[in-house]
């Protein structure tokens, strides 16, 4: 039915940070240095305060998580994640 499906307008919005996160992270690769990596997600994350506080931010946290790990070796956890918005 009509308007059950209506998207949310953030939608692009968290599939730009996430490229750009993606992006990121593939350019550092496994020789990224931790500080140097969580400095430049910061700066990122801070293009997209729209995303702080919603329903998103859980997902992204996680994939960040993820990601990271996946692509730098890099281990992040939630707290250091989170504070990443914040600064």
């Amino acid at each position: 039915p009509s308007g059950t499906a209506t998207s949310n307008p953030l939608l692009p919005v968290v599939h730009d940070l996430l490229d750009e996160i993606r992006a990121l992270l593939q350019a550092e690769g496994v020789t990224a240095d931790k500080e140097d990596l969580q400095r430049k997600l910061r700066r990122l994350l801070q293009k997209y305060t729209t995303l702080k506080e919603t329903s998103f931010q859980a997902s992204i946290n996680q994939l960040l998580a993820i990601e990271c790990k996946n692509h730098c070796s890099v281990g992040l956890d939630e707290n250091e994640i989170r504070a990443l918005w914040n600064e």
